[in-house]
């Protein structure tokens, strides 16, 4: 009894022996699978092993080079060049020995991608030493042997973000060598393509958080997009037609020599360190490129949109290059200071700010950063001061070109105003804001549709604007520059559909006792009228979103001066 318990305990320890080795074999083998070691039976495996297939990063502020890893999903550290995976999604191409092109059927992934094995149909003998393979993308609709295409349109939903480099035209070219195992072939791919990281960034601080990206658009003096298909050497790129050279390839008259980069609202940051946060990605042809770059900025606060422009020349633009291109993205915005101020009808040359030209504020009062100057003309002294005088009279300084106050009726009257912008932009309260104005109908198309509508004669001209407002043809002129004027319209909102008929005048505000008043909400211009009756004003045209009107100002007041068209 005693020897039989001891056998059965014997083939106890063995059986549990042999249950161990088991699940330890079926742990190896869930392992294996779970690694993407274990290939699939069947076919004919195509390995790719190296993780460096020569690519170069390219900083082209510095001009500086970089060894970098590339493979089909690339995730980009800039200044590092690119590191990139396989993915479960690729595909390649192998010639076989009857001329004919295999696709492969399944993909193993080793390392979390840095490497793979693809199976392909068949049986080893169906390929030869040397063998051409190709990768043409991810597949979808340009999925094929002969099919290469860089789309014009490459959108960035994901912030730092290449893995939809195989949609947008990533492709490479190898060899496959016989490896000596019954059903192993090993290749080396050579990526084909070359790319662009954007690395946007906006120093103004305060104008950052309130801003986004939304488009990057690249235009060059040759085909960057298109191409289609693979020659037969899996290296150049043509089609039936009219052919553009470009690097060492030839591309289909197809190609485009710009793109686009819609993008998904990326929050921009404020320094190249974190310039990251909004990298954004493009495949291009290879080439040699004088790009011309330009950034869409939207402000969701104030519904405004602007671009900036950069010019970046000679890119060399290599196979598997990516080349790291930083913009700082401040907007060209609208200064006040390209415009004079005066008070009304000065000597030549003496504008409000002459002479103090760095106290002259640019923010309106009441706003963050306002500022005020001490030194504006504050008597007759100063040969800034106003013009005086009493009674009717006519300018003869600097508001002699200026319009008078029986013109400014008629553009009130007649000159269909419009409250719109002109598409200058300028930054205030930290956000984008595009500068307003009016728009009014020229003097020559007034006269025009006078004489086309109204019945007014032939040989009424823009002259006989001075002399008088008339409301009809047929009613006595009333001469405002004896009598008051307080003439009142409501403009359009919006700009005129034709504005070659109109011009504009931005809404520029005006200083009073040194100070920045309503730039960007009102505005009023010199005529070159003094008022009959208030010898210390001057007729104005005055306008707002709300009010156009022919109105009188104090003679101290800084405004524009300037003609009328």
């Amino acid at each position: 009894m005693k020897m039989k318990r001891l056998i059965k305990a014997s083939m106890l320890l063995m059986v549990a022996t042999l249950f161990a080795a088991c699940a330890s074999e079926d742990i190896a083998q869930d392992k294996k699978k779970e690694n993407g070691t274990e290939a699939p039976k069947g076919g004919v495996i195509f390995s790719t092993n190296d993780t460096k297939i020569s690519a170069k990063r390219r900083f082209i502020d510095e001009d500086e080079f970089a060894g970098a890893k590339t493979r089909t999903l690339i995730t980009h550290t800039p200044n590092n060049g690119a590191d990139a995976v396989w993915t479960s999604t690729d595909a390649i191409w192998v010639k076989a020995v009857d001329g004919t092109w295999k696709r492969s059927t399944a993909i193993t992934l080793h390392d979390g991608g840095t490497s793979a094995e693809f199976t392909l149909p068949g049986s080893k003998t169906d390929y030869a030493d040397g063998c051409e393979v190709r990768y043409t993308g991810n597949g979808g609709l340009y999925d094929g042997y002969d099919n290469f295409h860089i789309p014009y349109s490459q959108p960035q939903t994901v912030r730092n973000d290449f893995s939809r480099a195989p949609d947008w035209g990533d492709c490479g070219s190898g060899v496959a060598r016989n490896t000596g195992n019954p059903n192993k072939f090993n290749f080396t791919l050579k990526h084909l393509a070359s790319y662009l990281c954007f690395l946007p960034r906006c120093e103004n601080t305060a104008l950052a958080p309130n801003i986004v990206l939304r488009k990057i658009s690249i235009s060059a003096q040759s085909a960057v997009s298109g191409g289609n298909p693979f020659l037969t050497d899996g290296r150049n790129f043509t089609s039936d037609g009219k052919h553009i050279e470009a690097g060492p390839y030839i591309y289909t008259s197809q190609a485009n020599s710009s793109a686009e980069l819609p993008v998904s609202d990326f929050a921009i940051p404020t320094t190249r360190a974190d310039a990251t946060q909004s990298a954004c990605y493009a495949v291009i042809i290879p080439g040699t490129y004088n790009f011309t770059i330009t950034y869409t900025i939207y402000d969701p606060t104030t519904n405004v949109t602007a671009t900036i422009e950069d010019k970046v020349n000679n890119v060399p633009c290599g196979e598997g290059v990516i080349n790291d291109i930083t913009a700082n993205l401040v907007p060209n915005t609208f200064s006040i200071k390209n415009y004079k101020f005066y008070m009304w009808d000065v000597a030549d040359g003496y504008d409000y700010w002459h002479g103090y030209e760095n106290e002259q504020p640019t923010i309106n009062q009441g706003e963050p950063g306002a500022t005020e100057g001490t030194n504006y003309p504050k008597n007759n002294a100063d040969a800034r001061w106003y013009h005086e005088g009493s009674g009717a009279f006519e300018a003869t300084k600097s508001c002699v070109n200026c319009p008078n106050i029986n013109e400014i009726v008629w553009y009130v009257k007649k000159g269909d105003a419009h409250w719109g912008d002109d598409g200058d932009i300028y930054i205030a309260d930290n956000h984008l804001q595009l500068l307003k104005g009016l728009w009014l109908k020229k003097k020559s198309v007034i006269v025009a549709e006078l004489k086309a509508n109204e019945g007014y004669p032939s040989s009424f001209t823009v002259a006989n604007l001075k002399d008088g407002y008339k409301a009809s043809v047929t009613a006595a002129p009333i001469d405002y520059r004896t009598t008051n004027a307080y003439i009142f319209e409501s403009p359009v909102t919006g700009n005129p559909a034709n504005t070659s008929n109109y011009f504009f005048l931005p809404a520029l505000g005006g200083y009073t006792n040194g100070k920045l008043y309503n730039l960007g909400i009102l505005a009023s211009y010199w005529s070159s009228s003094a008022h009959p009756w208030f010898e210390e004003e001057a007729y104005t045209l005055d306008f707002s979103s709300i009010s156009v009107l022919a109105s009188r100002q104090y003679r101290d007041k800084g405004y524009p001066a300037r003609a009328f068209e």
